[in-house]
């Protein structure tokens, strides 16, 4: 999707409020191209061999296998339960996107903790803002 195409979407739900999966669909069925029937079918191959293969873990239903890009920014997928077969660049990638992503759940933690507060009267809406930009400065 063009970004021209996103940010109209994004306005238009900025404007309305909405943000109900239905609406949105009809949004992008307005204002983008049709998709190619065949590309979809590829897209559709390939998230399930990314769901299958994402799949497999330890006996303590940790993962095993993640997605990296490799020198030629190809995707390629490294199962860390088997370093012997793996570089040390490999599960560096590995360790550093999982570590990005626990610090935005960290941070996303964060923000509902503070909206809960909201909610429940121990802070006042017109003080969120700056309460999240604290609680976020600890995350980092």
């Amino acid at each position: 999707m063009e970004r021209k195409v996103r940010d109209r979407i994004k306005e238009e739900m900025e404007r309305t409020g909405r943000r109900d999966k239905d609406y949105v669909v009809d949004l992008i069925k307005a204002l983008d191209e049709v998709p190619d029937i065949n590309k979809l079918i590829e897209q559709s191959y390939k998230a399930k061999a990314d769901r299958i293969i994402a799949s497999f873990k330890d006996e303590n239903g940790l993962r095993d296998c993640f997605a990296i890009k490799d020198n030629e920014a190809n995707t390629i997928y490294v199962n860390i339960a088997k370093p012997e077969l793996l570089k040390s660049r490999e599960i560096e990638q590995v360790r550093l996107k999982q570590l990005k992503m626990k610090k935005k759940k960290e941070e996303t933690l964060k923000k509902a903790e503070i909206s809960k507060k909201v909610l429940t009267g121990q802070i006042k809406m017109e003080d969120y803002q700056k309460e999240l930009k604290k609680e976020l400065e600890e995350v980092i």
